[in-house]
């Protein structure tokens, strides 16, 4: 069983304000994104911020501002995971269905425009030690797949699901978050 995670670490320095408060649609960021997780995952988790009622949170392992690769290794000692970043408020249940089916034994990660998106991907909890190391080196996910066989899911597949790549869209400073909900 996948478990669902939003990343919700980060200390939100360039919006100002946390990210999971911020609204769209009617919504909270973090509701939107947990909810899309819990249509596919049927259970959430979400790491970084233990203040996400009524969604259950626990705190970053790895501790404050060490970025998604901690949030992914917590998460990953309960076993194979589905991770959103809580800035990607546009994402769509579709995608995450898609990614999810698509999960075996390596890391499902979309690429757009040769970028790896990887705080939208499926990661099997096979990858912990690998993350952990990498996580104790002070480095980064992309690092962490280095030299692993990852399922990359390149542009001309995602879009063939009707993503647009919206729904890995972060939404991180004042200026995004104004273009999204239009002021």
């Amino acid at each position: 069983m996948t478990l669902g995670v939003v990343l919700a670490g980060g200390s939100s320095t360039r919006m100002g304000r946390p990210k999971t408060e911020l609204a769209f649609e009617g919504r909270t960021f973090l509701d939107r994104v947990a909810s899309a997780l819990c249509a596919v995952t049927g259970e959430v988790l979400v790491v970084g911020d233990t203040r996400t009622a009524p969604w259950p949170g626990v705190a970053d392992e790895g501790g404050p501002g060490r970025g998604p690769l901690s949030g992914i290794v917590t998460a990953l000692a309960r076993g194979d995971i589905l991770v959103v970043g809580v800035d990607h408020p546009q994402i769509e249940a579709g995608t995450l269905r898609h990614l999810a089916a698509l999960g075996d034994d390596r890391p499902v990660i979309p690429v757009d425009e040769g970028v790896p998106q990887v705080t939208c991907a499926w990661y099997p909890s096979t990858v912990r030690g690998r993350f952990a190391d990498e996580l104790a080196r002070g480095g980064f996910v992309r690092r962490a797949l280095d030299d692993l066989d990852v399922r990359w899911v390149l542009d001309e597949e995602w879009r063939s699901w009707g993503e647009t790549g919206a729904s890995w869209s972060s939404i991180d400073t004042p200026a995004a978050y104004s273009r999204l909900v239009g002021d």
